[in-house]
């Protein structure tokens, strides 16, 4: 009889640990796999939704890797153009709802053994019927293995540091990274538009600052911190943090339309400061935290800097959401009254609403593009219905209500 034990499965390809419970028999004379893909308990690596930051660091260490790019789709919970990057050791992203994610890490790294791109087919008409989509739908993936010195990839990275949008083109042995504006035609397997990633500045530094900041971070943007005359200690999160004044802080990072501002300093002042400098600068959105009550003020003091009103109306103020929307209905008694708890929900809805993509491509060529094939929870979102009011029914006049009198 053979013997029952307990063998520890490790997956260092995942970051995950397994145990299960197998029969060991006599040894079949075959050679034991490497490494056993096993799903991690807590798949953080699947969060991952921009690469290039993880192209940026293979390229630095030297490390090829392989570029998953779901480049069809019949259904499924991502979209097209959502990519994943694996290498010999880790994978990041995800392009089903985990159910070919270890079977895709498995062909990537074959694709990195033998350099040979792949194009793999799951849900209908796929060969790997014991691999099932459970929407019932269809995806297609390309993976490209690339090398560190790839000069596609390279052009990439430098549009995403300059903060430029370009076109990543690639038919799995062909690749390029085209401006905006050059025509790609239609040879090309995989079209994807990338553009610069969001950015948040949060200029202020009490719990309110932080909260909005922890939010963005939550998104995967990049967030600055920044707060005149602060302490030398780094905040709490890990976000950039500049300790300069306002005007100067943002004159150094030069917001452009990917770029949303969000000032609370609960300082007159510091406000001002950063207002105007923020509302004659490119951003896409700036905010402002503070009493309804005193907006009027706010605004008088803006126009003495100087400010036009077309700039005072690129202002969104007060940053929040009105108290009643986060109350159940019997208890919103008041209408017009904002909660400013240190609370991430209270001061984001507004950002994420306004901010992205900017005014000036919003219908254009790129975001339309954008809104088609890319893989970024950024798209423009479409108008939400006004919900339906209950209509009561028109109560009866008192003189209707009369019961009429009985004759004597």
């Amino acid at each position: 009889m053979p013997e029952t034990g307990r063998i520890a499965l490790q997956d260092t390809s995942l970051l995950g640990e397994a145990q299960a419970d197998v029969v060991v028999g006599p040894p079949l004379g075959i050679e034991k796999p490497e490494a056993v893909p096993t799903a991690p308990d807590w798949p953080m690596e699947g969060l991952a939704e921009d690469m290039r930051p993880l192209m940026a660091d293979c390229v630095a260490l030297g490390e090829p890797f392989v570029l998953v790019t779901l480049h069809a789709a019949e259904g499924g919970p991502r979209p097209v153009g959502t990519q994943m990057l694996v290498t010999r050791d880790h994978a990041w992203g995800f392009v089903s709802g985990g159910c070919v994610e270890g079977d895709v890490v498995l062909h990537a790294r074959e694709a990195l053994r033998d350099g040979r791109p792949r194009i793999l087919t799951y849900g209908r008409g796929s060969r790997f019927v014991d691999i099932r989509l459970p929407c019932g739908g269809r995806i297609e993936l390309l993976l490209e293995p690339i090398r560190p010195g790839d000069p596609a990839i390279a052009a990439l990275l430098a549009a995403w540091r300059a903060r430029r949008s370009v076109r990543y083109l690639s038919d799995g042995r062909r690749r390029r990274s085209a401006p905006l504006g050059e025509e790609a035609g239609p040879a090309w397997l995989v079209n994807r538009l990338h553009v610069p990633s969001q950015r948040l500045l949060v200029i202020g530094g009490d719990p309110f600052a932080l909260a909005i900041a922890m939010a963005g971070w939550q998104q995967g943007w990049d967030v600055t911190i920044i707060r005149p005359n602060g302490p030398r200690t780094p905040p709490p999160i890990p976000v950039a943090y500049r300790r300069d004044h306002a005007d100067a802080a943002l004159a150094a990072l030069a917001p452009d339309e990917w770029t949303a501002i969000a000032v609370a300093t609960h300082d007159v002042e510091l406000d001002a400061a950063a207002l105007v400098a923020a509302l004659r600068s490119k951003a896409s959105y700036v905010g402002v935290l503070g009493s309804r009550r005193r907006l009027a003020e706010r605004l008088d003091r803006l126009r003495k800097a100087g400010l036009s009103e077309p700039e005072l109306s690129r202002l969104r103020g007060p940053i929040g959401l009105p108290r009643r929307r986060l109350l159940p209905a019997r208890h919103r008694r008041r209408r017009g009254r904002r909660d400013h708890r240190p609370c991430a929900l209270i001061s984001w809805r507004g950002i994420t609403r306004s901010s992205w993509p900017p005014a000036r491509d919003r219908g254009s060529e790129a975001a339309s593009s954008l809104r088609r094939g890319g893989a970024s929870p950024w798209c423009e979102r479409p108008p939400e219905r006004p919900s339906p009011r209950r209509s009561r029914p028109a109560l009866p006049s008192p003189a209707a209500m009369r019961t009429p009198s009985r004759p004597p």
